[in-house]
C-alpha cells in the first residue's frame, strides 16, 4: 500500500546507491522541506549526523536562506 508521500520516504535510487539518505523539497514557495537520516550506524540511541550530511545540510539551508525551512529526521 502506498501513502500520500514519494515512493520509498523521497529517497532516489541514486541516495540508496550512494549512501545519502537525506534530501531536501519543495513544501510551498517560502518553505522547504529537509529530511535527514540521523539513524546512529553505531547504534547508540540519541543519533548523529556525518560530516558529509552536516556539510549538505549547511550548503542547503545556505541555498534557502530566505525561505522557512522544516526539518525531518
Amino acid at each position: 500500500r502506498q501513502g500520500r508521500g514519494p515512493v520509498g520516504h523521497g529517497y532516489s535510487t541514486a541516495n540508496l546507491d550512494a549512501g545519502t539518505q537525506y534530501y531536501s523539497f519543495r513544501i510551498a514557495d517560502d518553505v522547504v522541506g529537509v529530511s535527514l537520516d540521523t539513524t546512529d550506524p553505531g547504534g547508540h540511541y540519541e543519533g548523529s549526523l556525518g560530516a558529509a550530511q552536516f556539510a549538505w545540510l549547511d550548503r542547503t539551508l545556505r541555498e534557502n536562506k530566505d525561505a522557512y525551512a522544516v526539518v525531518f529526521s
